[in-house]
């Protein structure tokens, strides 16, 4: 009747697609500009990235490497050299990247536990609960109905089954 994991993971993969489809929509939003011969992203933007372009070594170093200008190491990866970015010897890449992976991973619970309460079934009633006897001459629990998000979502994992079975 219930499935907390599978209630878990589809709320923490909706939190995760919600992100993604925000991030995409503000970026689809920004680049509209373009088309109109206007800076992407605005000039507050374009102006620190060119900022952090100047003043900030490892950027110009990443941006080198990627570009061409200049060769690299060879035991380094653009990602070691994204992660090992320093500003006044702070490891910035690695505190963004952890900070991207800490976010990621809040959003992700946030989105199950958030799933797990919205297809939650109430709980089992106690006490005295009404019965009818079958005609066979079982006994009926008259418990309360499934509450309808988790009916919706018996609905559409059985029609995308059905759609896949039959494309």
């Amino acid at each position: 009747r219930e499935s907390t994991s599978m209630h878990a993971s589809i709320g923490g993969l909706s939190a995760l697609a919600l992100v993604a489809i925000v991030v995409l929509w503000w970026f689809l939003r920004e680049m509209r500009g373009t088309f109109n011969g206007v800076v992407p992203f605005g000039r507050s933007i374009s102006a620190m990235s060119m900022l952090v372009y100047a003043f900030v070594p490892a950027t110009r170093k990443v941006y080198g490497y990627f570009w061409g200008w200049v060769m690299p190491d060879p035991c380094t990866t653009d990602w070691s050299t994204w992660l090992d970015m320093r500003f006044n010897n702070l490891p910035i890449g690695w505190i963004l990247f952890t900070a991207a992976v800490v976010l990621t991973i809040g959003a992700a619970l946030y989105g199950a536990n958030a799933g797990l309460k919205f297809f939650a079934s109430p709980p089992d009633p106690e006490g005295d609960i009404g019965f009818v006897i079958g005609p066979d001459g079982r006994r009926i629990d008259a418990i309360p109905p499934s509450p309808w998000p988790q009916s919706l979502l018996g609905f559409l994992i059985w029609a995308v089954g059905a759609i896949m079975v039959l494309f």
